[in-house]
């Protein structure tokens, strides 16, 4: 197939992406996507959403029609509609895509993708770049999450929403043997949730590229932090025989905040597992995924200059989610007087971390593009009129349900009360 220029396509295209030639992601029901940041429906129309491991084989699902399509679309350099996530984050706030980082870290494969056929379609499905979902299987009910990716959202969603699958998704087990020779080929783990490190497949991966020799692989996860083993298996013991491991902890805010955000954490549990794992792990790479919504916004920096100034992680060691789904969470659905205090603080915050940065190295290139990143989202767009009651019912919903009260924990969200004006609307009827 004619492929445009390579350097243009890596270094200056909005749209490309090496994500159709060198991964798939799984879903613990089964289902199939390019990658994990892809919507599976834009306005009722399923443009990338690519089949059912349950019914398809690895093979299969590597030339389905939609994944076809987008490999054309990514060559002739044409936007694809389910890869609005990526174009939106880097429009609205230049911060580094998982489309960004694929292109980094695997363009030197480009080969793959100049071997792609007229069609779109190509003929060596392998997994270079894992990211694939075992299980649901998760002791968390994060706000921000939902039953798909924790099993202990089963309750809740059921109680909300008609919510009628198991509580335990899981993968055919067939998946593992299939899988079992791309493993050993991976240049670049991704683990997320469920939660990881509870979850029985991934002692098995490290176990596998451990008795194979392979400790060079890169290795990375996002994970709650709220658990460190599975039974007598220490992962920390594990990431020791590693040679480049990155943890991301997702993290969102502390104390009474952090529990409310990801409801049952113990927050006293995750400072003992970072102290434990500065002092048995110090050769492995730890940094906040902090996800920021509505709710955490305004006093995240309060959380982040805490763990700075208690040496529990690096001022550059960060890497934020700004939370685009659901919208009813968007930080773009607050007022603008909110919005005023908001850059306000993260203004005089980022002024904080890149002085503490310089402390810990003089020479560093002081990179505040995440950080002033958040800023320049939350302006780029105001959904005040269409979300903002939403999400004043979610919270109250969420709240009523699980007896909690995000005005008490969050007491800077009381004065957006005034603005409440609860819609007649069959939406905001709770099942």
């Amino acid at each position: 197939m004619k492929v445009i220029n390579k350097e243009e396509l890596l270094n200056n295209s909005k749209n490309f992406c090496m994500a159709p030639w060198v991964t798939m992601h799984f879903w613990p029901n089964g289902q199939a996507f390019p990658c994990c940041v892809i919507l599976p429906e834009d306005d009722g129309n399923k443009q990338e959403y690519m089949g059912n491991l349950n019914n398809s084989s690895v093979s299969e699902l590597w030339n389905t029609a939609q994944m076809r399509e987008l490999r054309r679309n990514m060559i002739a350099d044409k936007p694809s509609k389910s890869c609005v996530r990526c174009y939106q984050q880097e429009k609205d706030a230049n911060v580094r895509t998982l489309r960004k980082s694929l292109n980094e870290d695997f363009g030197d494969m480009f080969n793959r993708v100049s071997d792609t056929h007229e069609d779109g379609s190509h003929d060596d499905p392998r997994f270079y770049y894992w990211d694939v979902r075992f299980n649901n299987l998760c002791n968390l009910r994060c706000l921000s999450c939902g039953p798909n990716f924790s099993s202990s959202w089963f309750n809740d969603a059921k109680k909300m929403w008609d919510y009628n699958d198991p509580a335990l998704l899981e993968l055919p087990k067939t998946f593992w043997d299939d899988a079992l020779p791309a493993i050993k080929e991976v240049r670049h783990a991704y683990f997320a949730g469920g939660e990881p490190l509870i979850t029985a497949e991934h002692y098995k991966m490290l176990d596998t590229w451990i008795d194979s020799g392979n400790t060079d692989i890169n290795i990375s996860y996002t994970t709650n932090f709220t658990k460190t083993h599975l039974g007598k298996k220490r992962v920390f013991d594990y990431w020791n025989k590693f040679s480049n491991v990155n943890v991301g902890a997702s993290l969102d805010d502390n104390w009474e905040r952090a529990e409310y955000l990801r409801k049952d954490t113990i927050w006293t549990d995750v400072v003992k597992n970072r102290r434990e794992m500065i002092a048995e792990c110090p050769d492995t790479e730890f940094f906040l995924s902090s996800t920021i919504s509505a709710y955490n916004v305004l006093h995240w920096p309060d959380f982040h200059r805490e763990w700075i100034e208690e040496g529990l992680v690096s001022p550059h060691a960060l890497n934020l989610t700004i939370l685009t789904h659901p919208e009813r969470l968007s930080i773009q659905l607050l007022p603008k007087d909110y919005k005023r205090q908001v850059a306000e603080k993260w203004e005089k915050h980022i002024e904080y971390v890149e002085d503490q940065k310089r402390k810990v190295q003089p020479t560093w290139d002081v990179d505040s593009d995440n950080l002033h990143g958040i800023i320049k989202f939350m302006y780029a767009d105001d959904t005040f009129d269409d979300k903002f009651n939403e999400f004043l019912w979610i919270t109250t919903q969420t709240d009523l349900m699980r007896e909690n009260d995000a005005f008490a924990v969050y007491p800077e969200l009381e004065q957006l009360k005034q603005y409440e004006i609860m819609p007649d609307d069959p939406r905001y009827k709770i099942a």
